[in-house]
């Protein structure tokens, strides 16, 4: 999910609520140097699977950003798989669905090659 359509979804309720998560989380929270992208994405990826149906939509919008950051499809299945301990197997399996949804069957990120 691109930017815009993640704002156009506040368009109607609350506009400046979309402005501010955006201004936060890319003017604060990204420009910091502790991690690197491709790690940052897989964390968010890990974290939006074990809120469960709630986090779909972050799984959704941040597996584009991790496959341009380096992240393989074995990566971004990996954590989800381990998010099965934590967050129980239902949980990582509607985020490995969302993941694939997103990747496609026969998406240009091979199984251990990077985008």
């Amino acid at each position: 999910m691109p930017t815009e359509a993640y704002l156009d979804g506040f368009k109607d309720s609350s506009p400046d609520f979309g402005r501010y998560v955006i201004e936060w989380v890319f003017g604060d929270v990204y420009s910091r140097t502790d991690l690197d992208l491709k790690t940052r994405e897989l964390v968010i990826i890990a974290a939006g699977a074990a809120l469960g149906a709630t986090g779909i939509d972050v799984i959704k919008f941040h597996v584009p950003t991790a496959v341009r950051a380096g992240a393989t499809r074995d990566q971004i299945f990996g954590v989800l798989t381990q998010v099965a301990i934590v967050a129980g197997v239902p949980t990582a399996i509607a985020a490995i669905s969302a993941a694939a949804q997103v990747l496609g069957p026969h998406s240009q990120v091979a199984d251990g090659a990077k985008a």
